[in-house]
């Protein structure tokens, strides 16, 4: 039986159950106002007496002599009888030994306090907004009916959250762009367990309130809130007749599911025809849609939740105007019922902020021009910019902060290969090894992207990745800048050059809303002009069209995939572009359930073999062959190179590292945890 639990708070020492590994940290109260520049007092403790050892984290400090001061704090005097002083390395450290009658002090206008990690930070403030860009309007809020609703997890919350607890030199959440079992915390589930593979139980938080709006008036979340959601969105229960969700991505990872039952008012037993580790991870914490929770009382009084005024939820937020492809606003939720994981000791109420708003900006100028101004706060996730404008905007606003994090290419594409010319290996072998990725990596990105090709696992999915270093030198020749050999791999797929020099033509799909840079792109087409194919671009800025074009391939030979070097989880994200029946459109899809047309039954083996893993180990070695198949056939292209997604934020924003940075679905979560510094922004001006 394998038990999961979350953090539990005693006697100082914390405990993490992650599967079977036990963390334990210990953390020992540091007595001290630390002087930084000005007067403050942090920490007040209490105590008597005799000369003693204090123990601080990195040193010893031993109390020499008793001195008596009097310690100003905002509206009020203390004194301090009994105050001991030793000079140590560095500046000097006053420690406070217990004096009865003293207690500890915390006040309004404190500016620094210990995290988690015992590094000294400012105090979180509250109160103010946030602004960010949205790539599209997709104008839908009921996840049942739509296949992107990422922003309005921000209302509609799910069964666990992200980790933000684990130290970044742990798991740097900079660097990895999805969560995993192991790297996940308690949400409106405070633990779960397999009692044997086949069966998943839930036990959900109590005291959870939806939002104080009509018609759920802040009535106690509960497990029949979970059954209600999960039987709508996989068709069981009272939705057997309708059938489950056809927009929600990923919803055929679902489909062992047999049966979700609320067996009392907090927990939920989840039976499935087969062991699969999505059972959990779709179910729990996985983005798209399937997780998240919805209100039973708007669907039953609605029929949907389709209408924006009737979203409520359990989230840090909730929304509270929209207006048509111009932008989304969301309200502070005063009853939320988190606290901040990284200042347990403070109970610092989630969220900080007291207003989000999204602005739909499909255009990049648009996003870097409001940026300039001060209209955006955060730059970031799709909506990334260039080396080179980040380096343009930096010369005109040097105060805005960049952040470096986990490489994602913009926007590599994959081929149609259910017909001429992309059905023949050989064609599309040529058209990689036509691209020199160490010139586009050293000349366009300046020598920062990685010229090394990859699979569709980014570096953060330990053990699911194949470096290419480890690559057979027949995969690896598939690879290398070689024209003269493209040519010649075309000359005997029957491709010619003919009278004008062209071999054949095709169509490219350009979905510049998901990050494709169209200059990088140029650079392919003239690479591949150089091997006689004429590549016609066809450039779309609105993501919607581009997807629905996709999903009833009416693209003509290139489209968008961002399959390599991918921050998603990497099998769902291999699984939904390429297998055959499980894909992203289902079977009923035009050609297969893989928008590129791929109908491969070894292919969908390995990946069927992976998700019926109950080993996580096992699984990863297992992907790796899938993974390495796709890579072998070439379906998709490793261009342009993977390169560090860079970021920017006003300096005002605070309580961010960059996390989730260059994700595509989970770069919301780190917003309940972001503050504005409100004296800093007016003194910039904003």
């Amino acid at each position: 039986m394998w038990m999961y639990k979350f953090p539990m708070h005693s006697a100082g020492v914390k405990h993490y159950f992650v599967g079977d590994l036990l963390m334990r940290k210990v953390f020992s109260v540091r007595v001290a106002p630390i002087i930084v520049g000005i007067t403050m007092l942090l920490v007040l403790t209490i105590g008597c007496g005799e000369t003693k050892t204090i123990e601080v984290p990195g040193e010893t400090v031993i109390v020499e002599k008793e001195v008596v001061k009097e310690v100003q704090v905002p509206g009020e005097t203390i004194v301090v009888e009994k105050e001991v002083i030793k000079t140590v390395e560095g500046p000097e450290r006053i420690v406070v030994k217990e004096v009865p009658g003293v207690t500890k002090v915390i006040t309004q206008t404190d500016r620094y306090a210990n995290n988690i990690w015992g590094e000294l930070v400012e105090m979180p403030q509250y109160g103010g907004s946030i602004a960010m860009p949205l790539e599209k309007d997709d104008g839908s809020f009921d996840p049942w009916h739509s296949d992107s609703l990422k922003h309005h997890s921000l209302v509609l919350e799910k069964l666990f959250h992200i980790d933000w607890t684990l130290k970044p030199e742990v798991h740097d959440w900079a660097m990895a762009g999805y969560p995993t079992a192991s790297t996940i915390s308690e949400g409106l589930a405070e633990s779960w367990e397999m009692p044997d593979g086949l069966t998943t139980i839930f036990n959900i938080r109590e005291g959870v309130k939806w939002q104080n709006k009509d018609p759920m008036n802040g009535r106690e979340f509960d497990a029949y809130d979970v059954e209600f959601t999960y039987h709508r969105n996989l068709g069981l229960g009272d939705f057997a007749e309708t059938g489950p969700s056809t927009k929600l991505p990923y919803i055929g990872n679902v489909s062992q599911v047999e049966s979700v039952e609320a067996t009392d008012k907090w927990t939920i037993e989840v039976k499935a025809s087969e062991f699969s580790f999505n059972t959990f991870d779709m179910l729990g914490f996985y983005s798209m849609g399937i997780s998240q929770m919805v209100p039973p009382e708007v669907i039953k009084n609605n029929g949907d939740m389709k209408d924006w005024r009737t979203m409520v939820g359990t989230g840090p937020f909730g929304l509270s105007d929209y207006v048509a492809d111009s932008h989304y606003t969301y309200e502070k939720n005063p009853d939320y019922w988190k606290h901040d994981p990284r200042h347990p000791d403070l109970k610092l109420s989630l969220p900080y902020v007291d207003q989000v708003k999204m602005y739909i900006m499909p255009d990049m100028t648009t996003r870097l021009a409001a940026t300039r101004t001060g209209k955006l706060t955060w730059l970031g996730g799709l909506s990334r910019p260039t080396i080179d404008q980040v380096n343009s905007i930096k010369r005109t606003n040097p105060d805005l902060v960049v952040r470096s994090v986990a490489g994602a290419p913009p926007g590599q594409p994959a081929f149609r290969v259910d017909r001429p010319p992309f059905d023949d290996i050989n064609v599309r072998v040529a058209m990689q090894k036509a691209l020199n990725l160490e010139e586009v990596s050293r000349v366009y990105y300046s020598g920062y992207a990685d010229k090394n090709p990859w699979g569709i696992a980014a570096a953060g999915a330990t053990g699911y990745v194949k470096p290419f270093a480890n690559w057979s030198e027949d995969t690896k020749w598939k690879y290398e800048y070689d024209p003269a050999a493209a040519e010649k791999l075309l000359d005997d797929a029957g491709y010619p050059r003919g009278a004008d020099g062209i071999r054949f033509t095709t169509g490219y799909d350009v979905i510049t809303p998901w990050g494709s840079d169209i200059d990088v792109i140029q650079i392919a087409v003239s690479y591949w002009e150089a091997i006689g194919v004429n590549v016609e671009l066809n450039v779309l800025s609105d993501a919607g069209v581009g997807w629905d074009r996709m999903k009833a391939m009416e693209y003509d030979g290139i489209t968008h995939c961002g399959c390599r070097h991918k921050n998603l989880d990497p099998v769902n994200a291999l699984n939904g572009r390429f297998h055959s029946v499980n894909g992203w459109v289902g079977p009923d899809g035009p050609q297969g359930a893989s928008v590129y047309g791929t109908i491969d039954s070894v292919f969908d083996a390995y990946i069927d073999e992976t998700n019926s893993s109950d080993d996580r180990v096992e699984r990863g070695k297992l992907f790796i062959k899938a993974d390495m198949y796709h890579v072998e056939q070439m379906w998709s292209l490793n261009y342009p190179p993977v390169v560090n997604a860079l970021n920017l934020h006003q300096q005002w924003l605070k309580g961010f590292r960059g996390e989730m940075g260059s994700s595509e679905d989970y770069w919301w979560e780190p917003i309940m945890y972001m503050w504005v510094d409100q004296d800093m922004k007016t003194k910039m001006g904003h």
